[in-house]
């Protein structure tokens, strides 16, 4: 709703919801009383009708509020003591959730450790707003164990921390930006040494010199292509512009304890000082005997590490090469997906693509000997499906249950194709699982998941279900009223929600057979998104409502239905499983819609 300002311009009223808290909503809408040139009597309507219809704001005002106080000169301070009776939070409860938003922070993969570092002390600023103050040696911990690195990484950063003066551990710890900002290490495989099955070297590429003054680690020799091999004894030397000289002349011997100690004292001081990266450190932890003195070119982009596993698992994405105990030759593929729940029986079976792009199913720690990992230097792409374990899967099923779900999109009306202009668009995955009938046939079904991680818009992701109380007195009301009890299982739910208000891109699967250009714009919500069980919920409350239901203010996913005074029936939700018990006329009126 929009009023004329100064100059012509309208005034819109403020938005509510997305990112914007409540407090923050108020203060814009204070600006928006200035500016407008909406009258008294009509702002409390104008800032009513602005919410977007069906929205869960709007819904409580016409359906709680009386309507004629809100046409009056007071209208705007009763409408706002209604919003803030329903959300405004005190500074306790803002406490906790900033809490809760800081103490549940952990890197993400793909983020920088430098923009990591920085939600981080953003968090924490909040935090201090509401007088919660961390000692700094707890945040510094907290802010190496949430940063997702493996032990030795974590002995490298600590390296760079003085534990003598706690109060500066935390500015200490953000050496994890130097460590771990763009240094590029990579493995050098058998096929990379000498034929004689020697241990590889670890090469570390060779960074420009940027600051006047650096420590490194001087070897016996460069290898080609700009890499320097860190290797066997070396001597620590200060370079800088004028001289370049020996650090005491000291050498230290790397092949014994007692000189790695040593070389990495000296390390620790350097850092201390900011002159030392994390691969002269990395180098010491770990010390590699018997280099490799020579390596082709293409073996500088892809090695196989000799190292061969006979235990554990490799990861999703990862490309193996395995010796399988029923046969001698060794086969590479790609690690496709899991195969069963990580909890269940299937847990350590896998999906597996060999490199002609066919996929097979089988109990890793049972049917494998052993297995080497393959190192790419641009990795592998993640799965574009999660097949569950199935004993007899076949294709031409598997194509049609794929079929089926895309058409169930198009039924329902959950996309309109758009050209390719650079949106920001989300990818899919096909989740595929075998699901028994009651009269024993195995069906195929496969569900098409936008991946929701990658979206990054924070958005209002909360959905009710009902509570076991709850559903204790259903079952005692239809008791005592002598109702059945009946289930609902609502086919493609979440494709039935109501229309979507943000815009979402995805890319189209394979199968849809679209064209290379070609986006898909989300007109409703889909499985995957972190907003999508909360929009069904929206949308099913709404319909419960319009069919004269009334929903219970104790549990937001409970409703009952009354007729001539009467109570005739009862409906709970939990996601897009429903229950339901009531009367006939209860049945033909609401359930049968």
């Amino acid at each position: 709703m929009n009023g004329n300002g100064d100059g012509g311009e309208r005034a819109r009223v403020p938005a509510f919801g997305g990112d914007k808290n409540y407090d923050r909503w108020k203060q814009e809408l204070k600006a928006w009383k200035f500016v407008t040139n909406i009258g008294k009597k009509k702002q409390a309507m104008a800032v009513a009708l602005s919410f977007p219809e069906g929205s869960e704001v709007r819904s409580k005002i016409f359906e709680e509020v009386n309507i004629d106080k809100l046409m009056n000169d007071d209208g705007m301070n009763v409408l706002l003591q209604h919003l803030d009776k329903w959300y405004q939070k005190d500074e306790m409860s803002a406490a906790y959730e900033a809490w809760t938003r800081f103490d549940t922070f952990t890197k993400v993969n793909e983020d920088a450790m430098e923009k990591y570092i920085l939600e981080f002390v953003k968090r924490n600023a909040v935090l201090e707003k509401y007088k919660v103050s961390i000692p700094k040696c707890i945040l510094a911990f907290k802010l190496l164990d949430n940063a997702g690195l493996d032990i030795k990484d974590k002995q490298i950063v600590l390296t760079a921390v003085s534990f003598s003066e706690p109060e500066k551990m935390f500015d200490s710890m953000q050496a994890l930006k130097k460590f771990f900002g763009s240094q590029e290490v990579l493995s050098l495989g058998a096929e990379s040494g000498n034929g004689k099955g020697e241990t590889p070297a670890v090469v570390v590429k060779t960074e420009p010199v940027v600051s006047t003054e650096e420590v490194n680690v001087v070897n016996r020799g460069r290898g080609r292509g700009g890499f320097r091999r860190c290797r066997g004894r070396g001597n620590i030397v200060n370079r800088t512009e004028k001289s370049v000289q020996q650090n005491s002349v000291d050498s230290f011997d790397r092949d014994t304890k007692d000189g790695r100690n040593s070389l990495l004292d000296t390390l620790r001081h350097q850092t201390k000082e900011g002159k030392t990266e994390k691969k002269e450190i990395e180098a010491v932890i770990n010390p590699v005997e018997n280099p490799v003195e020579s390596y082709d070119k293409e073996e500088e982009y892809h090695s196989i590490v000799e190292d061969t596993h006979e235990e554990s698992i490799p990861k999703i994405g990862q490309k193996v090469k395995f010796l399988s105990k029923e046969s001698d030759e060794w086969q590479t593929v790609t690690m496709h997906s899991r195969a069963g729940k990580s909890t269940g029986k299937y847990s350590n079976w896998r999906n597996v693509k060999y490199e002609d792009g066919s996929l097979s199913a089988f109990d890793w720690n049972r049917d494998v000997e052993k297995w080497i990992p393959i190192l790419e230097e641009n990795g592998v792409q993640e799965p574009s499906e999660i097949v569950m374990a199935c004993e007899n899967m076949e294709n031409q099923k598997l194509d049609k249950a794929k079929q089926e779900e895309i058409k169930s999109w198009k039924n329902f009306g959950v996309y309109e194709e758009v050209t390719n202009m650079g949106q920001n668009a989300l990818s899919v995955l096909w989740v595929v699982t075998e699901k028994e009938n009651m009269d024993g046939k195995k069906n195929i079904k496969a569900r098409l998941v936008a991946r929701g991680f990658e979206d990054k818009e924070e958005v209002q992701s909360d959905s009710p279900t009902v509570s076991k109380e709850m559903l204790r007195s259903f079952v005692a009301i239809l008791a005592s009223k002598k109702w059945g009890v009946n289930s609902i299982d609502i086919k493609a739910a979440f494709l039935q929600s109501e229309r979507f208000e943000r815009d979402v891109y995805l890319i189209p699967p394979t199968e849809a057979d679209c064209d290379s250009n070609v986006l898909w714009k989300l007109l409703k919500c889909v499985y995957g998104l972190n907003d999508a069980a909360r929009k069904w919920y929206l949308t099913v409350k709404t319909f419960m409502l319009k069919m004269g239901c009334t929903q219970v203010k104790t549990d937001p996913a409970a409703f009952y239905w009354y007729d001539d005074g009467e109570l005739c029936g009862m409906f709970l939700m939990h996601v897009d499983d429903f229950l339901w018990g009531g009367t006939k006329r209860f049945e033909n009126v609401v359930i049968a819609k």
